[in-house]
């Protein structure tokens, strides 16, 4: 259904009376808005999507397209669309019922077509080139009036357009749970278990061009394919298919970024966003949730890792040496190549304001999804200022002896604060959890953390974890009970009192954003630890867990046990978690089989509900890991905890 609504333009004037206004079109005092939603009447289903199709005045159109299309024409004939400053719209909806109201932002869209000659996106004539899109929470009837504004000093507001909405069988959004330790939607605990999907992975030309000849310098924004695309929203329907609920997915500039080359400028990259979009629908349709990373870290290394540098933030090489003619761009926050450091855009007011425009793109264009349960704002940020090398990787992050380190700190703990605030205050947007991604490193036994101040804020909701494991099942490496199986001892060295001690201080949930065992005993084990593991790492105070491996071609094997594994938390832990006020305890210990083993072969974790009716745990056996499990030298011991002769047995305990 499309619904066209003759909207009259008006402002109000410095004294607060309406008057009509003329200025963005002579000969035109209407402003065209369609409901895009498909149906016969103007109907909603409750947290389902409403679009609204926005017409821009003639004259208005040219100035965006002039911006667009880079013509030279004078810049106040241009108006960028992206940038609130210059181009705004927004709609303001009130439930006329209870009077709540809710403010949405509008946002640029662009269409395509694919084209499988070619394989590309071929642009599509829109005649809403503006859209907003809502999920309004309440049924009955909601009134919604429209606002343009054009270089901030030009205020039009609509007429009334009124819609009504129908109960539907959606589930809403995720919150956290009053325990502040799990997350629940409707009103029941949910605990996540998944895969990370980051971004189209095959057929995309990411690595570096001595690699790829295909990845050529102006081709960085089409370096996925509609091809590609395809491939991994196919791959990600067969994991619904097959049960998978949760996804983790990162914004990727060599997939799915919308800016990278031009600060401010999305309109070449809009083909992402439009591919993301069925990606969201696709999940709507098998109501499966996503958690959604707002920035993969290579832009904001200085030489980024993984051999995708044509991506970071400078024309550095392994030798640190600036590349001065290497035709690749730098990012677009880059503005004094060779001079410039990445965290110094975290700080630069400027370059705050276009990040909060980006920021402001992915909300207003995705957070009317119930599909994404978070926004997680950077990934693993640790990474910020780092010259990434084989012999010399440092982070300046968790170096407190580097020069750099107490300045990047500030410049994350600002970031965090600033865009975290921005969404929840500024845009008024509440729908998803904000979250925030830390490292495992930055905790030491001691209670060292190299501190994030942000996550204390009252504007982030959650913190995510990346943790690695190159020990064999590190869930457990020291724990002398002193405090009993229940307590944490000082200074014990397992997962679980990492994850308790940044809830004792931050008392809101941690998630695993991506995580798992090293990737490098993972095939030469036939991928063993990660069978196993997901069948543990449930029982280490997790709200929830996304694993690394599992979204490329030959890894899809993995699915089965993840998804096994989400069964296992469905059936078994979250009525654990559920009983009374979901005030469980939980508890862990290792021991010896027998007095005279060297080492603890036997662990176990467990959780017990608050009124201690019922448990879940796991009794696991340590002589089972990747090194006992090898199928060929590559997995060799350079990685065991010296002296750690349990590690190397060979019994295999049942």
């Amino acid at each position: 259904m499309r619904i066209s609504i003759l909207i009259s333009l008006i402002t109000f004037s410095s004294f607060g009376q309406f008057s009509t206004f003329n200025t963005i079109e002579e000969n035109q005092q209407v402003l065209k808005v369609s409901i895009l939603n498909d149906g016969s009447t103007n109907e909603v289903a409750k947290l389902n999507k409403l679009e609204l199709g926005i017409e821009l005045p003639e004259s208005t159109l040219k100035a965006v397209n002039a911006f667009l299309n880079k013509e030279k024409v004078p810049g106040n004939q241009k108006l960028n669309p992206f940038l609130e400053w210059q181009l705004d719209v927004e709609a303001n909806f009130t439930h006329v019922e209870s009077g709540e109201k809710q403010k949405v932002e509008g946002f640029y869209y662009a269409d395509y077509t694919i084209n499988k000659k070619t394989n590309d996106w071929d642009f599509k004539k829109t005649n809403y080139p503006m859209r907003v899109r809502f999920a309004p929470t309440k049924t009955g009837k909601w009134n919604c009036e429209v606002t343009l504004k054009v270089r901030q000093s030009l205020a039009n507001k609509s007429e009334n357009i009124t819609f009504n909405v129908v109960e539907s069988n959606s589930k809403g959004f995720v919150t956290v749970h009053s325990n502040k330790r799990n997350l629940q939607r409707a009103g029941e605990i949910i605990y996540p278990v998944g895969n990370n999907f980051c971004a189209p992975d095959d057929e995309v030309y990411a690595y570096h061009n001595s690699k790829v000849p295909e990845l050529a310098p102006d081709k960085l924004n089409k370096a996925a394919t509609p091809k590609s695309w395809q491939i991994y929203l196919d791959r990600v329907e067969d994991y619904y298919k097959q049960g998978g609920k949760y996804i983790r997915t990162i914004q990727t500039p060599w997939s799915n970024a919308i800016e990278f080359e031009e600060k401010g400028n999305y309109f070449n990259r809009l083909h992402y966003a439009w591919e993301q979009d069925r990606l969201i629908e696709l999940s709507e349709k098998y109501d499966a949730l996503i958690l959604f990373n707002f920035m993969m870290q290579e832009a904001f290394m200085n030489f980024g890792d993984y051999y995708f540098y044509d991506w970071d933030w400078d024309k550095y090489n392994y030798n640190r040496e600036w590349e001065k003619d290497s035709p690749y761009p730098v990012y677009g926050y880059n503005d004094r190549p060779g001079k410039k450091q990445p965290h110094e855009m975290f700080l630069i007011e400027d370059d705050l304001k276009h990040h909060e425009q980006r920021t402001r793109y992915y909300v207003a264009r995705y957070g009317y999804s119930t599909s994404i349960y978070e926004f997680e704002l950077l990934s693993e940020p640790f990474h910020l200022d780092q010259f990434w090398t084989e012999k010399d990787s440092q982070e300046p992050y968790l170096y407190p002896d580097h020069p750099l380190h107490k300045e990047v700190v500030r410049a994350l703990n600002n970031y965090h604060n600033r865009i975290s605030k921005y969404i929840k205050v500024d845009l008024g947007h509440t729908n998803q959890l904000i979250g925030i991604n830390t490292t495992s490193p930055a905790w030491r036994p001691n209670g060292f953390i190299v501190l994030d101040s942000s996550l204390y804020s009252p504007h982030v909701d959650i913190i995510g974890m990346n943790p690695y494991s190159s020990v064999p099942n590190r869930y457990i490496l020291s724990k002398s009970e002193k405090k009993g199986n229940n307590g944490f001892d000082d200074g014990e060295n397992t997962y679980a009192k990492m994850i308790n001690d940044y809830f004792v201080r931050f008392n809101k949930p941690i998630i695993m954003s991506e995580g798992g065992p090293a990737e490098n005993f993972l095939v030469c084990s036939n991928y063993s630890d990660i069978r196993i593991d997901n069948q543990s790492i449930q029982m280490m105070g997790f709200a929830g867990y996304h694993f690394w491996n599992g979204f490329r071609p030959h890894e899809t094997k993995l699915w089965e046990s993840m998804i096994s594994s989400l069964k296992l938390s469905n059936d078994y832990l979250i009525p654990v978690f559920s009983q009374g006020d979901g005030q469980w305890i939980q508890g862990r210990q290792k021991s010896k089989l027998k007095r005279s083993d060297d080492a603890a072969i036997k662990e176990t974790q467990y959780y017990i509900s608050s009124n201690q009716s019922k448990a879940i745990g796991y009794i696991r056996n340590l002589t089972e890991n990747y090194f006992t499990s090898k199928l060929d030298s590559l997995c060799n011991d350079s990685y065991y905890a010296p002296g750690n002769t349990a590690f190397k047995s060979k019994v295999n305990f049942k």
